[in-house]
């Protein structure tokens, strides 16, 4: 299985739902409750992108590295 560094956005909204967006595919994000169950849930809509653009044999957006060793890049504020 390949891995990818792809970018992702969080934020709380003002509902209490974490909203978890990958800016790079257009429609794909997540809102949930619970921040852990919204980021597996964007991987694995992120995962259904790429097989997507593979099955069409369109390039990934330039933004995404193939052969990082990370899925998914998350920001953490500290």
């Amino acid at each position: 299985m390949a891995t990818y560094a792809v970018p992702v956005k969080i934020a709380r909204q003002e509902d209490g739902l974490w909203r978890v967006e990958c800016p790079s595919f257009q429609g794909c994000f997540v809102d949930d409750p619970d921040l852990s169950r919204a980021l597996a849930n964007v991987q694995e809509a992120i995962r259904m992108y790429i097989d997507l653009y593979r099955q069409r044999g369109k390039e990934l957006p330039a933004e995404i590295d193939p052969g990082a060793s990370v899925l998914t890049l998350i920001p953490i504020a500290a």
